[in-house]
């Protein structure tokens, strides 16, 4: 039980990274996996010995441990993670076809904010200047930490800029206009109609924006959200 605590509730903690929802893996999660069976496997052989007092040699005992615990798991686990990720990405890649139609065809709900006021992103830090921008030439903009990383045009060209403060601030400020913008992902506010194509993964979808090189992940909770904007 502690081995399971320590892999579920603090690795995650520790490898924020590594645990990225855009980040995961079959590889990964097979590889989180064998790690829960390793500490497992050594928990029950350190539970043994003091509990029932086992002397053989202790290396040849962990390895035994280690080989009847990965022996019993790995093979339904492997299957049932292969399964996961196959049926995640096929019902993505679904998803991806829908809201491309919607793009090919023009349509994005909630329109009719005001196109013509700027953007205007502030920062925290007062000798910073705001982010100003025409709604039509904000592409996204991405959390980093206390940071954020405004993408956006000028004169047609792609542009980043890098201002302190937060994605939830953001979003207050992004509200009211038109083309709507709309969080899609815990890291990133996107421009509905500066998106080109949406492709699908097993993590959701990713978002191929115009005019940049750049892409944008959907998570998979925003996906129905993302759907009704473009239908």
């Amino acid at each position: 039980m502690v081995a399971l605590g320590f892999c579920v509730f603090v690795l995650p903690i520790i490898m924020k990274g590594y645990f990225r929802e855009e980040n995961w893996t079959v590889g990964r999660q097979i590889i989180f996996v064998m790690l829960i069976f390793f500490l497992i496997g050594l928990g029950n052989y350190f539970y043994s010995a003091i509990f029932f007092r086992i002397t053989d040699n202790w290396v040849i005992g962990m390895l035994s441990f280690q080989g009847f615990t990965l022996l019993i798991g790995i093979f339904p686990i492997t299957a049932t993670t292969l399964y996961s990720h196959n049926r995640y990405l096929q019902k993505n890649l679904k998803e991806a076809k829908l809201v491309n139609v919607r793009i090919d065809d023009d349509v994005i709900q909630g329109a009719g904010g005001n196109s013509d006021k700027k953007i205007i992103l502030s920062s925290v830090n007062q000798g910073d200047g705001p982010v100003e921008v025409l709604p039509n030439d904000f592409l996204f903009v991405q959390s980093e930490g206390n940071y954020l990383e405004v993408y956006l045009l000028e004169a047609g060209k792609p542009r980043h800029r890098l201002i302190r403060n937060t994605l939830v601030n953001a979003e207050t400020m992004l509200q009211g206009f038109s083309p709507p913008l709309m969080r899609c992902h815990r890291s990133y506010i996107v421009n509905l109609e500066q998106i080109e194509k949406v492709n699908g993964n097993a993590q959701g979808l990713l978002l191929k924006m115009k005019n940049c090189e750049e892409k944008v992940p959907v998570s998979r909770k925003y996906i129905e959200e993302l759907k009704s904007k473009l239908t």
